[in-house]
């Protein structure tokens, strides 16, 4: 990915996810994400019964975060000491101490017994920051597992031709990858380009703590969908090569994955090692859909993965 491309998405990423976000700097994100989208973006699939359905059916396969093959998916971090400290700023402690030492100045109190009563306040605001500190591990304990279990993703990616992505997610290069023309469908679907979202490659985890802070400002247990959605699209840089967009679900109840019908892929495109029942299954399918048939082949020469066309589409049957 080039530079320019990192910074439009760290831009959208800041003005729609952003505590405090004006309803004009979420305009500007979702037209920033609309104008770059890729005209293309890929689901790689192995074969297997369930694939060859959605691929029938139009569907796409959806999984929960809890299910997905990076450990970190959709982690967050926390960091109490910030938390504490910014929750007892925003209840104005010090100011509060400082006015009650100042009640006891007046009082000309003798050194000793001001220090016993400067002290005592002292000890209070110790208690307080133990009594929140467990307080706030009680509430954010269940936040990593409730978060993967009720959010549902579908993964894509700009590439068609990653030969990484073709042994992890096709079976080794005996599966197949869909070609989807985003950017016609997202445009014009307001639903699906507010659920579309580039992935943004970090080294550092997710910090929560300020959206956790407004949480227990309000005294509210309702989950900022900013916070999941911020968490839901950050991953390690080690997977930058995936080049990932996801479409989220929020909130979904099921433990399991899912599909939903959604839009015909434009093209698909068989592994370099797909067996022969498997190709001509896909194709015959293809052919009924009107979808557009490439074979992945292997370079001889480098350590790359051409395109070869197998069964094209005319020109007038794709109006």
């Amino acid at each position: 990915m080039g530079e320019k491309e990192r910074d439009w998405k760290e831009e959208f990423a800041e003005k729609i996810f952003t505590i405090g976000a004006t309803k004009e700097d979420e305009d500007a994100a979702l037209k920033l994400k609309r104008d770059n989208i890729p005209q293309s973006l890929y689901k790689y699939r192995a074969v297997h019964e369930f694939s060859i359905k959605n691929f029938a059916d139009d569907q796409i396969w959806f999984n929960s975060s809890a299910r997905m093959n990076d450990p970190y998916d959709s982690s967050l971090s926390v960091n109490s000491e910030l938390f504490i400290e910014e929750f007892l700023k925003v209840r104005q402690v010090d100011e509060y101490l400082d006015k009650q030492l100042e009640k006891h100045r007046k009082r000309n109190l003798s050194p000793e017994d001001f220090k016993k009563v400067e002290d005592d306040y002292r000890n209070s605001i110790i208690k307080l920051k133990e009594q929140l500190n467990e307080e706030f591990k009680e509430r954010i304990a269940h936040l990593p597992s409730r978060i993967r279990k009720t959010t549902h993703i579908s993964c894509f990616s700009e590439k068609n031709d990653s030969i990484l992505m073709w042994s992890h997610y096709t079976n080794n290069h005996e599966g197949f990858c869909l070609e989807y023309d985003f950017a016609e469908y997202a445009k014009v679907n307001a639903k699906l380009l507010e659920a579309l979202n580039p992935i943004i490659y970090d080294d550092e985890i997710f910090d929560v703590s300020y959206y956790l802070l407004k949480m227990y400002q309000n005294d509210s247990s309702t989950i900022d969908t900013k916070m999941i959605r911020n968490a839901v699209v950050r991953k390690a840089k080690a997977w930058s090569y995936e080049e990932e967009w996801r479409i989220l679900r929020l909130f979904e109840p099921q433990d399991t994955g899912y599909e939903i019908g959604t839009f015909k892929p434009k093209s698909i495109y068989l592994g370099a090692k797909i067996s022969e029942k498997n190709k001509a299954t896909l194709i015959e399918l293809a052919k009924e859909k009107k979808v557009n048939v490439y074979q992945m082949k292997l370079k001889s020469n480098e350590f790359k993965l051409e395109v070869h066309p197998e069964y094209i589409v005319s020109e007038e049957l794709t109006k």
